[in-house]
């Protein structure tokens, strides 16, 4: 049988904690550098899904970056809530929050927290949106690993390929990933069979969807998903049916999808670097606390694959190695 691309495209996005570590809905203080922090900094994170794999990655940079210059970490899990999330951006705030580096779930519902954050004397530093009207921004390219993965199915199968979609929540990034391949589909004779949306992305619910997907499109040849619990969820599905000539793609590098392009579940992840926008993002939200300037941050994707998977470095590996 032919073998499926799974490409599973953000941010969204579990490792397990460790000294570089901080989940919950907990207070968490922080090692003992300086760097850019002149006195410690509180960061407070209204995390949109803290339990996802990129979005936990995300936190840990944050938090890692905190324990280097001696501050504090506060997250909270908003589950998905745009509500909830606006009231825990607040509760941070109150607890003495001064850098809140974050994804808000709906840009435009944060137009007046964010000016709240301003009348507070905090800074904001919005993650995955290049034209934040926030004083930081640290984003992804999230196009661009829809159109890599249109080229790689290209050149594996010249004469066009069949393929499926698994967007996630309607979040710009999330929509902006799948986009990417969309967009870019028909200049490699791609056809789009049908899109469904994993909305609680979750492993589970992927591999339910994906296996919903193949009883109808059992002559697939892409699966282009939104993150790698999609891809995970489904290269399981692809697998329970002895679909082995299947090419599989995930997005965000999470440890889960490291080790399925390793034991074949899926081909490849792609990685925009989730620890390193969460760290990069905390050192921005401190330099502009200080009263720095900073720019916009851009991060572009990296293709993990059979050819280098060996290569990469879990979260608590690359905190120790800036320490």
């Amino acid at each position: 049988m032919r073998r499926m691309i799974t490409v599973a495209a953000a941010a969204l996005l579990a490792l397990p904690l460790g000294a570089c570590g901080d989940d919950g809905d907990s207070g968490t203080g922080t090692g003992t550098g300086t760097g850019d922090a002149a006195k410690p900094i509180t960061f407070g994170i209204p995390s949109p899904l803290a339990t996802e794999p990129g979005e936990h990655n995300i936190n840990l940079g944050i938090t890692c970056y905190a324990e280097k210059n001696g501050g504090k970490v506060i997250t909270l899990d908003s589950n998905l809530d745009v509500n909830k999330q606006i009231s825990d951006f607040d509760n941070l705030l109150a607890q003495g929050a001064t850098v809140l580096p974050f994804l808000p779930l709906d840009q435009k519902a944060f137009t007046a927290p964010f000016q709240r954050a301003k009348d507070a004397g905090a800074i904001v530093v919005e993650l995955y949106n290049p034209n934040s009207t926030a004083p930081g921004s640290v984003f992804e390219d999230s196009p661009g690993a829809g159109k890599d993965a249109v080229a790689y199915v290209k050149e594996k199968m010249p004469n066009g390929a069949k393929a499926l979609l698994i967007g996630g929540p309607p979040i710009p990034a999330v929509t902006a990933r799948i986009g990417g391949f969309k967009d870019n589909a028909a200049s490699a004779n791609i056809t789009i069979l049908e899109q469904v949306d994993n909305l609680k992305d979750n492993v589970n619910d992927a591999r339910t969807l994906a296996d919903d997907l193949l009883t109808k499109h059992p002559d697939v040849d892409v699966i282009f998903g939104f993150n790698d619990n999609s891809a995970v969820g489904a290269g399981l599905a692809a697998k329970a049916r002895n679909l082995s000539d299947v090419l599989i793609f995930g997005i965000n590098g999470t440890p889960e999808g490291i080790s399925a392009v390793k034991d074949g579940t899926i081909t490849a992840t792609y990685d925009a670097d989730q620890w390193g926008m969460g760290y990069q993002a905390a050192e921005l939200g401190a330099k502009l606390k200080n009263g720095g300037t900073a720019q916009p941050v851009p991060l572009e994707f990296k293709r993990w694959d059979s050819t280098n998977a060996g290569e990469w470095l879990p979260a608590e590996q690359r905190c120790a190695a800036v320490k």
